[in-house]
């Protein structure tokens, strides 16, 4: 039977007693925390369970984006290796506790965030063990000038045999032009090497309209197990990540809620258009039923668009939701039916975005909610006193039919 140990812990007397005091965590209160000398030891834990030691020991909550851990291999189950960190502050040991796995932290106004890296998070699939050796690999290895070929250079530092794939097609090494333009004497993470590389590549004669971007690829053909480097638009890539199998079951549930969820499966933030859920029919809007096995992603847009009237696009590699045309204009006539016949017309549409997020909300304001306020009156003389500056100005236009 396997064992675990527990989280070893040790830090300066007297912090303890000082973070037993503190009520809720702050961000000024979490980055002095971060400063503090810690030791840990690790053997034989899942990634969880050490999240779960390093809050209880710094005193502050760790957060972990559910899109992040669904890349790793195991999840939030990964197992770890031993881990000893000791002399350093608690933020140099997330910063060396989190990079084998492609994460990274970030420091909220109450807990800390554990998020994906930009690489982790543009893999279409669920990384191997291999497939993220790989990743942190090119991400932990430099490169410079002083070999320009870029492709025998980071099979060099990351001592992998990295095949290059372009657009579906095998190449032998990476465009010697281009590696001239991004190499420099100062060293440069291979990753960010690639980067750099699908950047100008992106600019040379690019006429989809979609930018070049790359993953990390494991696979047995054969006999014979493949590593490559493979680089394809952005648009192809997502649509790999809307192809990803998922079993999902909501009932009764928010649109906007089933939205998120199937983007962060796909591990793709959603964006949304103005106003676009408000269109929605009510009942359908807060109360939506879907059911899928093994289908994917797609499928389930697919049929929540069939439901509620949305449509879906990808932008680049993030998920856009709108209106359709047929949806505009059954909320069009659903809203004059209730302005003509409602006794607490709505008199005013404001339109709020959502800190920390690509989400907008509307806000109807309706004649009784003033009248409640004591606004009503004041809000008749201010709208009257617009229109009155509109006519003005319409009057004071020059006659073209003359």
């Amino acid at each position: 039977m396997k064992r675990y140990m527990a989280v070893i812990i040790i830090i300066p007397a007297g912090w303890l007693y000082s973070l037993s005091q503190a009520a809720e965590p702050t961000e000024l209160f979490i980055e002095q925390a971060l400063d503090n000398p810690a030791m840990i030891n690790y053997s034989n834990i899942t990634l969880v369970d050490a999240f779960k030691g390093i809050s209880s020991a710094i005193g502050v909550p760790l957060e972990a984006d559910p899109s992040a851990l669904s890349q790793l291999p195991y999840g939030g189950l990964t197992p770890l290796a031993s881990v000893q960190l000791q002399n350093v502050t608690w933020r140099q040991a997330l910063r060396e506790f989190l990079a084998p796995l492609a994460l990274r932290f970030q420091v909220g106004k109450e807990p800390i965030y554990i998020l994906a890296t930009d690489e982790l998070m543009r893999q279409p699939h669920r990384l191997t063990p291999r497939e993220l050796s790989a990743l942190v690999a090119l991400q932990q290895s430099n490169v410079n000038k002083s070999d320009e070929r870029l492709l025998r250079q980071i099979r060099d530092v990351t001592r992998m045999d990295f095949g290059l794939v372009v657009n579906g097609i095998r190449q032998d090494k990476a465009d010697k032009d281009i590696s001239e333009d991004i190499l420099s004497e100062t060293p440069i993470s291979a990753a960010e090497a690639l980067n750099l590389y699908c950047r100008v590549l992106s600019a040379k004669g690019n006429r989809s309209g979609s930018e070049w971007t790359w993953w990390v690829r494991s696979e047995t053909v054969g006999n014979k197990d493949t590593l490559d480097i493979v680089i394809l638009l952005e648009r192809d890539l997502a649509a790999m990540k809307l192809d990803r199998r998922v079993d999902v079951s909501f009932r009764n549930t928010k649109v906007q809620s089933i939205l998120i969820d199937l983007g962060r499966s796909a591990v793709m933030p959603v964006g949304f258009e103005s106003g676009c859920l408000m269109m929605v029919d009510d009942a359908m809007r807060d109360n939506a039923s879907l059911t899928l096995q093994n289908g994917s992603i797609r499928m389930a847009l697919d049929a929540l668009s069939g439901m509620t009237g949305l449509e879906y696009r990808t932008d680049g590699l993030k998920l856009y939701i709108s209106a359709s045309e047929n949806l505009k204009v059954l909320a069009s006539q659903r809203a004059t039916t209730v302005t003509t016949t409602s006794s607490n017309p709505t008199v005013a549409v404001l339109t709020l975005p959502v800190p920390g997020s690509n989400i907008e909300s509307m806000v109807f304001i309706r004649q009784n909610d003033l009248k409640d306020e004591g606004l009503l009156e004041k809000y008749l003389r201010v709208r009257q006193s617009m229109l009155d500056d509109f006519y003005k100005v319409l009057r004071e236009l020059p006659d073209e039919s003359q």
